[in-house]
């Protein structure tokens, strides 16, 4: 494309195609209205754009062995639908499409399918009800669900994030239950679904009443991996319990509280205590914390851990899992709100 330049601020140019146009003999539309219709087509599918030169009259009519004045009666009609304009002394160019034109161009499209369908002797409404099914599946992609997700330590965050992504047509946010008892307004904003587990429901439906019919919960359980290395630990090991949050530190002893094999020497919680916590460690058979600590942790706890493994310390990582039931019922509650706010934009 060369030449470019600006007509009723429209970027135009001059195309170097060859425009190949059918006439049919036999067709009861006069020729100039079977060019024109042509040309219409060529601007439906994108294949003539805003700004293009058609190609001079008489160029377009030696082409296609047309007459020049049979040509220029299209080119006409094209102006007076709205679909070109003419420059004098330059040529005719395709003119920006507007609203209304694309809402002619629709109702064609959409008149066309009517009257294939009638050909294929589908009735009215089994074509009404194809159309509303096509604008259930693109409008889904419209539809967003916002949910809450409420835990109790950045931990138990951090395996929300970890188990439960890529949720489709869903927005997650995450909150720590501490906050949102302190910031109710948080979760003012119009959620449709709040998740928390079944540990905080009572808490959080205590606080937040009016909120109760929104909220879905999920179970959390210490994974397999965790109990089977809890039961080998020797009462003789020492161990060091070491997590980022006081929260996560408190589910972890409520959950070892009845192992009597477990003889935890000292527990710590971030990095507040550096000294203590490296001796602790240089004397310790045996470390338990939390997966996260590697993205949630402070620089001195991740390399201090690195440092201890490399060293040949043994590590126990603390690990929690959603129960695969609560998670299935969750995602059915998630479908089943999607198909709601689809019924109501339909």
């Amino acid at each position: 494309m060369a030449g470019r330049t600006l007509h009723n601020n429209i970027l135009t140019w001059e195309s170097k195609r060859n425009m190949e146009i059918y006439l049919d003999e036999k067709s009861p539309l006069p020729k100039y209205q079977q060019i024109t219709e042509q040309l219409y087509a060529m601007i439906r599918s994108g294949e003539l754009k805003a700004g293009e030169k058609l190609p001079p009259e008489r160029e377009l009519g030696k082409e296609n062995h047309i007459a020049r004045g049979t040509v220029q009666m299209a080119y006409q009609e094209l102006v007076h639908q709205g679909y070109a304009y003419a420059v004098r002394g330059s040529g005719t160019y395709i003119s920006e499409i507007g609203n209304s034109q694309k809402e002619e161009i629709l109702t064609k499209e959409i008149n066309n399918i009517f009257d294939r369908a009638e050909q294929m002797g589908l009735q009215t409404r089994e074509v009404v009800d194809i159309f509303r099914k096509q604008m259930v599946r693109h409008m889904a992609g419209d539809v967003k669900l916002m949910i809450a997700w409420v835990e109790c330590s950045p931990e138990s965050i951090q395996l929300a994030k970890n188990e439960y992504k890529n949720v489709e047509n869903s927005s997650i946010q995450y909150f720590l239950l501490e906050t949102v008892l302190k910031e109710p307004q948080l979760l003012e904003d119009n959620f449709d679904i709040i998740v928390t587990t079944t540990h905080h429901y009572e808490t959080f439906v205590q606080a937040f009443p009016e909120l109760v019919s929104k909220v879905e919960v999920v179970t959390t359980v210490t994974s397999s991996e965790t109990l089977i290395g809890l039961a080998k630990i020797s009462p003789e090991t020492r161990v060091v319990a070491w997590t980022i949050s006081n929260r996560f530190m408190e589910n972890l002893l409520w959950q070892i509280r009845d192992l009597e094999n477990i003889n935890i020497v000292k527990t710590f919680v971030s990095d507040k205590e550096r000294d203590e916590i490296g001796e602790s460690l240089s004397n310790a058979d045996l470390l338990l914390t939390t997966k996260e600590y590697s993205t949630l942790g402070e620089p001195f706890m991740v390399s201090l851990i690195q440092k201890y493994k490399k060293a040949g310390g043994r590590v126990l990582y603390f690990d929690y899992v959603f129960d695969s039931g609560s998670l299935l019922h969750l995602q059915t509650s998630i479908c089943e709100k999607i198909a709601e706010k689809e019924k109501d934009i339909l």
